[in-house]
Parts: structure tokens; sequence; C-alpha cells
């Protein structure tokens, strides 16, 4: 599994990287496959628009991008990336009655329980990128509802109702200045 991060991204640079990051996945796994059939990748949308390689099942991957960062993650299973802006110039926003629109119970009780602004801040972008990293490792959109399933509980996993799913292991961390400027999520398969 390799995770490629590019800053500063130009627009009109995503596939080009795309097929960078693929090569890259390609020779650090040792896959057999020749340059000229990676010339020849096409790439397509599922039914609820996650991209994928046609006709290759063995090479997974996850794209997201926010302000500063293009990240894309490859495995070769199904795999979730999520990544969000969290600098000091974006705008302030009233994230628990965003939290009551789009949260599950357990996330929006972690966030009143926040004591400031910064931590609440915090805590959101990590639970809005894991779930946002599920739903991409699930393939079915954000149309399955936000709200039908927790980030949080129990810890590092997912959780549907009172259920803990078996799937995916969550992972999040931040990048940028003093660790405050991204929050990066990625959904993996657990081993």
């Amino acid at each position: 599994m390799i995770l490629y991060l590019k800053r500063d991204l130009c627009a009109g640079q995503g596939r080009a990287l795309l097929r960078r990051a693929v090569k890259e996945y390609v020779a650090a796994e040792g896959l057999n496959i020749s340059l000229e059939e990676q010339s020849g990748f096409e790439f397509g949308l599922g039914d609820f628009g996650k991209p994928y390689i046609r006709g290759r099942r063995d090479i997974c991957f996850s794209i997201s991008h926010s302000m500063r960062y293009w990240a894309c993650l490859l495995h070769g299973e199904e795999v979730g990336l999520d990544i969000e802006y969290m600098g000091e110039d974006r705008k302030r926003r009233d994230f628990v009655r965003i939290a009551r629109r789009f949260f599950a119970p357990d996330e929006i009780r972690l966030l009143e329980a926040c004591d400031t602004p910064e931590a609440k801040e915090r805590s959101f972008y990590s639970i809005w990128t894991r779930k946002e990293a599920y739903v991409k490792y699930s393939g079915r959109g954000m149309g399955q509802g936000l709200s039908a399933f927790s980030a949080v509980s129990p810890p590092a996993d997912v959780a549907v109702g009172a259920v803990a799913l078996a799937e995916p292991l969550m992972v999040s961390y931040c990048l940028g200045k003093d660790g405050k400027e991204h929050e990066i999520a990625m959904a993996v398969k657990r081993l």
C-alpha cells in the first residue's frame, strides 16, 4: 500500500498524477505489469462514482484533494481516503450544527463535549474525514447517509447502529504547520 501526496497541485494535473501514482505503486509492489500495459489502463466509475481501473481488481485506489494537497491511496484491496483543509484562513463554522445534520449520535456527543472551539474543529475534521474515507472505501458514496454509521465507536473502528463493522481499519492524522493545516483519513482492510 502506498499513499501518494502532491503539494501545490496545478489545475488539470489530476489524471497525470494518478497515472504516476499507479506506476509507482506497480513498481513498489513488484507487480508484473509492463509500462505499455499500464499506459493502456482505462479508468471507469462504479455505480456510485467510485473510480477504478477497468479490468484490474488488483489495483484499488482512492483520491482526495483539498487546497494545497492532492492525495491518492493505492492498495491491492479496497481503500478510502479523504483530506480536508483546516488552515487558519478557513472560515469558522458552527461544527455542532453541521454535526447534528450529518453525524451519528455518539459523534455529536463527542463533539459537544469538546471544551474549546479549536478542539471542536479538530474533532469535527477527524470525524468528517473518517466518514468520507469510509464511504469511499465502501464504494456506496455519500448517498448511504453519513448519520447511518459512526466513525468513533468503538474507537478507531466504524460502527453501524450498535454493531461494529469488522472492516475497515480507520487511520487519521494531520499534515502541515504544527499538524493543524490538513486532516487526512484512510480506510483500509484489516490485515
